[in-house]
């Protein structure tokens, strides 16, 4: 929830993103206390960095940079 909280942070402020991971937290503790069968397995604090910089997004950024010159 730490990697969420940055990366929200820089663009919501931090009220509006303390807010938004709590509303997180708690759709997962309400989907785990809902479903006895469901599970929680933690992805890692990388997750995010490691798997959504995809090949799409860096063609994207490049595009960009060469649209400024």
């Amino acid at each position: 929830m730490i990697a969420r909280y940055c990366r929200l942070v820089r663009r919501c402020g931090k009220k509006k993103t303390i807010v938004a991971v709590g509303r997180s937290l708690l759709v997962t503790i309400w989907h785990l206390l809902c479903d006895p069968e469901a599970r929680f397995k933690d992805l890692g604090a990388d997750h995010y960095d490691c798997h959504v910089k995809t090949p799409a997004e860096r063609r994207s950024h490049v595009r960009e940079l060469e649209a400024l010159g």
